[in-house]
């Protein structure tokens, strides 16, 4: 079980802004394992999926991929320098 993705930065503003209008008060994320093409189909790259919710109902929406080379950024996250959002 994957416990983090990369995903583009555009994408997941785009997406937390759609939430944010629903007057919702709750989000629900997921990460979804990639599938392979084991079956002779395209290959489905890992996905989060983001669900705003509150006690009667939950909106699901599009859904963002990882990118294809997300193995690369993994390795370039690693060494990179990490900081505080506080020092920003």
């Amino acid at each position: 079980m994957r416990d983090s993705i990369i995903v583009s930065i555009s994408e997941l503003r785009s997406l937390v802004q759609d939430a944010r209008r629903t007057g919702k008060q709750y989000v629900q994320l997921s990460i979804l394992e990639p599938l392979d093409d084991s079956d002779g189909g395209e290959p489905v790259p890992a996905e989060l999926s983001l669900c705003a919710f509150d006690s009667s109902e939950c909106i699901e929406f599009d859904n963002i991929y990882a990118p294809e080379n997300e193995s690369e950024l993994n390795e370039q996250i690693a060494t990179a320098v990490h900081m505080s959002s506080n020092l920003l």
